[in-house]
């Protein structure tokens, strides 16, 4: 599957009138040359006891290749590696276009963190201390209201949206104190060459901002994890 967004020039004609170029004619497909994929991924995830992906908007598109091999490795060999999907976005259509590959994530137990960034949020303890479902307009979110659900969004997947943006430090605290009681069971947590901290992979896509907070929470981040950081960053 092929994702484009409508984001200058040559996109923007793309999705325009990608429908009538690609129809199909005397009912044969139309031809398409796709030249590529360049480089790869040289993370070695198997050493990792745990890995995060933070992507903000179409950025999320690699990240849900490597979400998948991610996948395809606990399903063949059990990893119980921990693994946290952190993803911004603006229109809720795109939970949407990724709702198989959300899903096979969250069949695994993994962490899924989609945040709105243009939704509104709950007034100050609104959503009661239980951490209870709450409901506002068709929409349900353990994590705040958003506005009212597109037609057709995956219903099953609202559970895992938040209103705004991440906040990154935080969640790798969490993934640590996580990772460092996983640890004492699992031999596929994995610490440093020196011993003493464990290891998790960091990979971040998208736009500068966002790429920029997700490097610099590695950094400030002072606990018994190393984060590794690997980015690919673009600008709106």
């Amino acid at each position: 599957v092929v994702f484009v967004r409508d984001f200058g020039d040559w996109s923007g004609e793309l999705v325009r009138n990608g429908p009538d170029l690609l129809a199909p004619v005397d009912s044969k497909l139309a031809p398409i040359g796709l030249d590529g994929m360049y480089g790869r991924i040289a993370v070695p995830f198997e050493s990792y006891g745990g890995v995060v992906l933070v992507c903000g908007g179409i950025g999320c598109t690699p990240m849900f290749a490597v979400l998948m091999h991610l996948a395809q490795i606990e399903k063949a060999h059990a990893t119980m590696r921990r693994v946290t999907l952190v993803w911004s976005f603006r229109e809720l259509e795109l939970v949407s276009a990724f709702a198989q590959e959300l899903r096979a994530a969250s069949a695994l137990g993994w962490n899924l963190m989609l945040h709105h960034t243009t939704a509104g949020t709950l007034p100050r303890g609104a959503e009661g201390d239980s951490g209870a479902m709450v409901s506002h307009d068709n929409v349900q979110s353990r994590h705040g209201c958003l506005q009212q659900l597109p037609d057709g969004f995956p219903r099953d997947l609202a559970e895992h949206v938040r209103p705004g943006r991440p906040q990154l430090q935080p969640i790798y605290a969490e993934i640590s104190d996580a990772l460092d009681t996983q640890i004492r069971n699992s031999k596929h947590c994995s610490r440093d060459s020196a011993g003493n901290r464990q290891t998790c992979a960091v990979l971040a896509c998208g736009p500068s901002a966002l790429v920029h907070s997700a490097k610099q929470a590695c950094v400030q981040h002072d606990a018994t994890t190393e984060f590794e950081f690997h980015s690919e960053e673009f600008e709106w």
